[in-house]
């Protein structure tokens, strides 16, 4: 068993990472909040924009976007989007490991290149020496659409080029705070659901007057739109960091508690055999003592008889 001081000193250790972890954990909560709440606020503009160019392109079947070109595929891209800090369970490993699976099995006989978005991703994919044309890692804590602007220009342009025939986010699915998972989001090229729409159990249709024409505004929707996606994979993404690293930085903090009250109760089994010991060594002195007190009476008896 260790001694005491050793004990004492393990404890104190543990509590100072026990005030480490309760403190990130607050931290988080007060992230979650703003990544939360900004997730959630994009959304219904994603969807209506979504919808909106559904629209157009199904009441205008002869205009068609190159960037909705399909073809066969010589090379793909991956915008892989993980967190920038670990401390967050297996949130960034499981980011990782459906991104690798998606380039083996989807993209088996095409060539990929990885684009991370966050520095644990751009790590582990540099580790492995894997293609990555450009890393984007400055994302703020609550992302705006120029951090993400730069990356869907980068695919947009090289897919346009010829350079790139498909491509795909790897990004953590935000459904609610205690409901995230891994998913693929098809960026390139897009495809849109053109089943019309229903309302009272009567199929609708909507008319447009364009100005100038329908292809002109999809010129300069879609660019808007693939920002968009990309935009909202980086919130919501962020806003799973934050749950991951709470729930983490919460288990983390239980845990510490437990070990605190076990090395507190062998702290206090040791202070006993310490002080059962002392005693043991008291009384085991005190017998000695009175032995050598009796032999010495019965030293001096002896002596007065003899004299």
């Amino acid at each position: 068993m260790a001694n005491s001081r050793d004990i004492k000193q393990r404890i104190q250790s543990v509590k100072s990472t026990q005030q480490i972890t309760k403190a990130m954990k607050v931290v988080s909560a007060a992230k979650l909040h703003k990544a939360q709440a900004a997730a959630l606020a994009s959304r219904p503009y994603t969807k209506k924009l979504t919808q909106v160019i559904r629209r157009i392109v199904e009441n205008s079947q002869d205009t068609r976007n190159p960037l909705m070109q399909q073809r066969p595929c010589k090379r793909a891209a991956i915008i892989l989007v993980t967190g920038n800090k670990g401390l967050a369970g297996g949130f960034n490993g499981n980011l990782i490991r459906l991104a690798m699976g998606l380039a083996k099995e989807k993209y088996k006989d095409c060539p990929v290149d990885f684009i991370p978005v966050g520095s644990k991703g751009r790590d582990f994919l540099r580790s492995h020496e894997q293609s990555m044309p450009a890393e984007f890692i400055k994302i703020s804590d609550v992302p705006r659409t120029s951090d993400t602007k730069p990356a869907a220009e980068l695919v947009t342009e090289k897919f346009l080029a010829g350079d790139y025939d498909a491509v795909d986010i790897v990004y953590q699915a935000f459904l609610s705070p205690g409901h995230q998972e891994p998913s693929v989001r098809p960026l390139l090229p897009l495809a849109f659901d053109l089943a019309g729409e229903t309302k009272g159990g009567r199929e609708v249709h909507y008319d447009y007057i364009f100005e100038p024409d329908a292809a002109g505004v999809l010129d300069a929707l879609i660019p808007m739109y693939i920002n968009n996606l990309v935009f909202q994979s980086v919130l919501e993404t962020k806003a799973g960091e934050y749950v991951a690293r709470l729930m983490a930085m919460g288990a983390a903090t239980e845990n510490a508690e437990k070990m605190i009250n076990a090395l507190v109760l062998s702290y206090n089994r040791s202070r006993q055999a310490a002080i059962t010991k002392e005693l043991t060594e008291i009384m085991g002195g005190a017998e000695a003592l009175e032995q050598i007190e009796r032999e010495a009476e019965e030293a001096e008896e002896a002596s007065q008889e003899a004299s």
